[in-house]
């Protein structure tokens, strides 16, 4: 038999996902106290008459909530980086904002379930946001918090706009009613039913009139909106892990963090000139390959120091914006140096001649000799009766090799000064992060 939510939504061109929340919250799709839980769903139970007639008749669900303004493809990448610990970015906006509507949603969006309806009635609990479709035009609202509760181990929601006291007395009823289940052709299972059954309906009595209520919300909160300036009228474009967006008059704004595209670099570089160096057994074969190995360590350099200063520069922009954009012009040790004095710190603790600063300042020096060589015989430096060119002075083989660990100390003892957290990007996952 063809499942009626298919046929429905094909039918009125208008999402499953939607079709399916009516048919959960007002149809009788249930069969009650089946198998190992006190509900089992059966859309077959509802014809496509009946389910077309409701999704006329009813306008407003309790969804999880709904995302906007992000590309599909973006959001599950990021997510599934974060959950691992293997960010190497901001957040994905500037606020929630941004990708949780409130008020009119975006033409591009989906929705979210945290668990399966397989698993899970959504009936059986609440949420924190309402939808409501209505004129080809679907809006949400966050009308509740879900708050944890001392002496028990589910939370209970709360709303400023609806009493909840009801459903906070059926989440405690269902508590017991679910310990244990009762299962068919176990002793007691017909009164089991019967008590499910009741449940199910005293429940969609108090859902219904909330419904009723949020339903009148909808319209006050509809009417108190003059426009919706995160509702954005095309489709939002995929972004890197480098990227952070967010919405203002409806026009869609990206900030690039360059960082760590730049740290990525270094570290990459770094390891492919040692790499190449140990690969080698003998001169001839290091001589071939030397073009590359110096090539690899000037760009480590260039991108090491890029990455510093974009990272000095950006926290002087987050904290500091107005002094900050003054200061263009400086040496990267002098804004360190204000960058301390502005944070209420000694700037003598930014210490040049001690590591990790002292690799930085060195760092700068390479970088700036890379960048402005003068072209020109230079004497070679007598070491251990052989010569070392200038060539080798200016991009060392340790130093390159540890550059991306002094980076990462440096970066950390300058988060130190404000205590603000250390950027992800320098300790990605070992498995799944850019450093495997």
């Amino acid at each position: 038999m063809t499942n009626p939510i298919d046929v429905i939504s094909k039918k009125l061109k208008i999402p499953r996902w939607w079709v399916e929340a009516i048919a959960i919250e007002y149809t009788d799709c249930r069969e009650f106290a089946q198998e190992n839980d006190i509900w089992k769903f059966n859309f077959e139970r509802v014809s496509s008459s009946d389910l077309e007639a409701a999704i006329h008749e009813n306008h407003i669900v309790l969804h999880t909530y709904l995302f906007h303004n992000i590309a599909p493809a973006v959001f599950p990448s990021r997510m599934i980086f974060r959950m691992i610990g293997a960010a190497i970015s901001a957040p994905l906006c500037e606020s929630v904002e941004d990708m949780i509507p409130e008020g009119l949603v975006s033409r591009s969006y989906f929705p979210i379930q945290t668990n399966s309806n397989d698993s899970w009635d959504p009936k059986l609990s609440f949420s924190t946001h309402c939808q409501v479709f209505e004129n080809g035009q679907l809006f949400q609202w966050k009308i509740a918090e879900f708050v944890p509760v001392e002496g028990r181990h589910y939370g209970k929601y709360i709303s400023e706009f609806i009493d909840l006291e009801p459903i906070d007395e059926l989440s405690q009823e269902l508590q017991i009613l679910r310990n244990p289940i009762i299962k068919p052709g176990e002793h007691g299972y017909e009164d089991y039913k019967e008590k499910v059954t009741d449940y199910y309906q005293r429940l969609d009595a108090v859902r219904h009139l909330l419904l009723k209520q949020l339903m009148t919300i909808h319209n006050q909160k509809k009417s108190q909106y003059s426009g919706f300036p995160k509702t954005l009228p095309l489709t939002p474009p995929i972004l890197s892990h480098f990227e952070r967006f967010t919405v203002r008059d409806n026009k869609y704004y990206t900030k690039l963090y360059a960082e760590p595209i730049f740290y990525r670099g270094c570290f990459f570089h770094a390891k492919k000139a040692e790499d190449l160096i140990a690969s080698k057994n003998n001169q001839f074969e290091l001589t071939n390959s030397l073009d590359e190995i110096y090539q690899e360590r000037a760009t480590a350099i260039i991108l090491g120091a890029a990455c510093f200063e974009a990272f000095i520069n950006g926290l002087g922009f987050e904290y500091y914006p107005e002094i900050w954009k003054q200061l263009e012009n400086l040496s990267i040790k002098k804004k360190c140096f204000l960058y301390y004095s502005l944070s209420g710190k000694d700037s003598s603790l930014f210490n040049t001649g001690k590591e990790p600063f002292k690799s930085v300042m060195d760092l700068f020096e390479y970088r700036n000799n890379l960048l402005h060589y003068k072209v020109h015989y230079k004497q070679a430096e007598e070491k251990n009766q052989t010569y070392i060119t200038d060539t080798e002075k200016q991009m060392p083989r340790e130093f390159v090799r540890d550059l991306p660990e002094q980076l990462k100390i440096c970066i950390i003892e300058i988060c130190n000064v404000k205590s603000i957290p250390i950027p992800e990007w320098l300790t990605p996952h070992p498995n799944i992060g850019w450093m495997k």
